[in-house]
């Protein structure tokens, strides 16, 4: 089973905030009968620049 999970970071705090995040319930996972049989995907590990920054986004006009 892949565990989905997208968190977009927009500042150095946030990136590291879900590198531990997702580092921690790695561990917990691995803890569980089914362990090992789950993982986590993070989108942005394949496209990175997909949120192409904050400030493109304002500028752009589509801030939300």
């Amino acid at each position: 089973m892949k565990i989905y999970f997208a968190h977009p970071c927009f500042n150095e705090e946030q990136r590291e905030f879900k590198k531990v995040f997702l580092k921690k319930i790695s561990a917990a996972l691995s803890q569980t009968r089914y362990g090992n049989d789950m993982s986590i995907v993070d989108p942005f590990d394949y496209a990175p620049d997909v949120e192409r920054g904050y400030c493109n986004k304002i500028r752009d006009g589509r801030e939300h």
